[in-house]
């Protein structure tokens, strides 16, 4: 029965393998070796990363922390339209909480709840210092531990979700939570190429996932080393041939932006 059972998982997770390449690789090669359908391939690839969903009540909303300028805006926006009544955040252990004449991490989102019109009262600051989100997920799942039943709203940046989804599952089940994506202020999956921090920010975002799996999940980790090789290959041919993002853009009638996220 073992040998069975063992069987059906490897065949799942070749289904699996094969799924992702046919859904990333594809679109990616194709629009590197074809011009004229490069733009349906990086979408396709932005949205890869993307796998909010539509907000629904909850007990909590969990806010993950970074972008302050987005992040805890829709977070306060779920529960402004009553999908929850808290938002519960864990502080961050990032350097430039070490200086004085900047703003903790913490504080600066509960700013940001009350700027968008959501008293801080509704917030819950859990007392863990989070430097990744495998950290964030584990106090997650911490908290639930407390919350028997309850079910998150998981916020975060549009492009991160993926990757949060897949650490969140080693300590919650999918019934546990769900998530929404955040919007990004000058870039989204389907322009992000065009933009220099849009550019870094969903490259970077596979190879994060690469890392991730290298130390998480060893077995997968080829699948991921791969197809970074590949999207650094497709950002070096472009450095390469003399193209910055801003001709890029030009090339394709946009004029260049530089956006200023956090």
């Amino acid at each position: 029965m073992s040998g069975s059972a063992d069987g059906r998982g490897w065949a799942w997770r070749r289904r699996m393998v094969f799924g992702i390449l046919a859904l990333v690789l594809v679109p990616l090669l194709t629009s590197v070796l074809v011009p004229s359908v490069r733009h349906a391939g990086l979408r396709t690839i932005g949205h890869f990363l993307d796998v909010g969903e539509t907000p629904r009540p909850c007990d909590a909303v969990w806010l993950l922390n970074g972008d302050s300028n987005s992040r805890p805006l829709a977070a306060a926006r779920l529960v402004r339209e009553g999908y929850a009544n808290r938002i519960v955040f864990t502080d961050t252990a990032s350097f430039d909480q070490h200086h004085d004449f900047e703003m903790p991490e913490h504080e600066r989102t509960l700013a940001m709840i009350e700027f968008a019109g959501v008293s801080r009262d509704v917030a819950q600051l859990v007392p863990k210092r989070a430097k990744s989100t495998y950290d964030e997920a584990q106090a997650a799942g911490d908290w639930l531990k407390d919350h028997p039943g309850a079910v998150l709203a998981v916020v975060t940046s549009d492009y991160h979700t993926r990757r949060t989804r897949w650490v969140f599952r080693r300590f919650l089940d999918d019934d546990q939570f769900f998530m929404v994506s955040a919007p990004t202020d000058g870039f989204n999956v389907n322009n992000w190429w065009r933009h220099r921090h849009g550019f870094s920010f969903y490259l970077g975002e596979y190879a994060k996932f690469v890392i991730y799996h290298v130390r998480y999940r060893p077995w997968f980790s080829a699948f991921w080393v791969l197809l970074t090789t590949l999207l650094i290959s497709f950002a070096f041919r472009r450095l390469r041939s003399g193209r910055s993002v801003s001709r890029l853009a030009g090339e394709m009638d946009v004029p260049p932006t530089d956006p200023s996220p956090a």
